[in-house]
């Protein structure tokens, strides 16, 4: 059965989420743009704001790093993250 235990539904969701490199406090925030703001003390310089970005939402959604994986946006503020759950 491909290794799948009987029950388990592999979930997966996308969040797009505005990331604020430099901050001086690492948070999560939900605003009122529907958008997920995650503020991380990294400079957005080679990848590390984004490695930052994805150990805070790790942290929020309670789950291992492997399983957030960003999609689109880079290079850029604004990004989609993929959780598998």
């Amino acid at each position: 059965m491909g290794g799948r235990r009987l029950g388990c539904i592999d979930t997966k969701m996308k969040i797009t989420v505005n990331v604020h490199p430099n901050s001086k406090i690492a948070k999560i925030e939900k605003k009122e743009d529907d958008f997920v703001h995650v503020y991380v003390r990294s400079p957005a310089k080679e990848g590390m704001a984004n490695k930052e970005a994805i150990e805070k939402l790790s942290e929020f959604y309670d789950l291992p790093k492997s399983s957030i994986k960003l999609i689109n946006g880079e290079k850029s503020k604004k990004k989609v993250f993929e959780i598998e759950k």
